[in-house]
């Protein structure tokens, strides 16, 4: 019986081993060719710690079953550094560069619909933004509602500043309620353009902009999200599942839903990497990717670029604590003629996301 135990504890650490290294390598197939695989790297940090489990098991009983979950842990360790990192030093600038402050927030249309039981949330989030005193501000979800104090120019008085502005609505409502993405700068903003995506509301935008002598593009995006409704969530954070006619019904829709936002966002980030690719100046990709350090999505738009979080960011990245996925969604992605200096993610709820600082200044050399 013993034995038996062993035998089914063994097999079941060989499925979550491979499990593990097929979640990591997701990242190369686009949800296009084969879309499950990226729900598989939507659950890695999962697997991953079933993985920790098992050599922990193992080492206790001073069994060679841990090799197996050892082996695959080295192998998929870029995968999991993703997740936390432990950049303790960061390095200084020189003297002579200017150091550029950048704040990317997903602001949840300033709690139009009270998702926070919070009246001041619209203005909590303009102090904020105005106390951290950023160089440059991209915005996901941004809203205004023209004839009230949060108007187009009512927000741009508050962000003052950031003087220069750059704003894609994607939604114009009836009722003068627009919703889109929006870029706030302290330098000029010397060129505009925009990305549009097909079948969808979300956006990019890129703004040119001129510091000092150089000019730098930043990127702001706001890409597929998998639009999951309330229900949804309880059906997710409920522990138990029983396979009823209704349970099976509602992973079916969560299912779908999942499905039609990772082939939409593979897409997007096709449309998009071409366009950073040709682009003839250093950029800084930021904003609302809606998909983990293990997917396609990040994989396709890191490419060539350096991870801000990766370069001087330190412990979780979590920056989306909301029901489902809790990851790192939000990204600051950067060429490598930019140096970043330190990476924040600010633990503030006020929105169903964190926002993201990092700071930069360009190098003398363009890599």
């Amino acid at each position: 019986m013993k034995k038996l135990l062993f035998r089914i504890i063994l097999i079941t650490n060989i499925v979550f081993a491979a499990l593990l290294i097929v979640s990591g390598l997701s990242v190369y197939i686009s949800p296009e060719r084969i879309w499950y695989f990226a729900f598989l790297g939507l659950i890695f940090p999962y697997i991953l710690i079933i993985n920790i489990l098992f050599l922990v098991f193992w080492a206790i009983l001073r069994k060679y079953g841990f090799l197996i979950s050892l082996v695959v842990i080295l192998l998929c360790w870029k995968s999991a550094a993703r997740f936390i990192q432990l950049n303790i030093c960061n390095s200084k600038p020189p003297a002579d560069k200017t150091v550029v402050k950048l704040l990317s927030y997903n602001v949840r249309l300033f709690n139009y619909y009270n998702w926070l039981n919070i009246k001041s949330v619209p203005e909590d989030i303009l102090a904020f933004i105005q106390k951290e005193e950023a160089g440059l501000v991209c915005l996901q979800e941004f809203l205004t509602l023209e004839g009230s104090r949060f108007s187009e120019d009512s927000i741009k008085k508050m962000l003052h500043l950031n003087p220069y502005s750059h704003i894609y609505y994607t939604n114009v409502a009836s009722n003068k309620k627009s919703l889109g993405i929006a870029t706030y700068s302290s330098y000029p903003i010397i060129n505009k353009g925009i990305i549009k995506f097909t079948g969808t509301k979300n956006a990019c935008i890129f703004s040119d902009i001129r510091i000092n002598e150089d000019t730098v593009r930043i990127y702001n995006c706001h890409l597929q999200s998998t639009q999951l409704q309330k229900d949804d969530y309880h059906f997710l954070d409920s522990i138990i599942f029983n396979y009823s006619p209704r349970h099976i019904l509602e992973f079916k829709n969560i299912s779908y839903r999942l499905k039609h936002a990772y082939l939409k966002r593979a897409r997007q980030v096709e449309t998009l990497s071409r366009h950073i690719n040709s682009s003839p100046y250093s950029c800084m990709v930021c904003g609302d990717f809606n998909d983990t350090p293990v997917s396609y999505t990040y994989y396709k738009l890191r490419g060539r670029l350096k991870d801000a979080y990766l370069e001087s960011g330190t412990g979780i990245g979590n920056t989306y604590f909301g029901h489902f996925p809790s990851f790192r969604i939000d990204y600051i992605l950067h060429s490598k003629s930019i140096n970043t200096l330190e990476f924040k993610t600010k633990k503030i709820r006020l929105s169903d996301h964190f926002p993201i600082i990092c700071y930069f200044y360009l190098k003398d050399e363009y890599i």
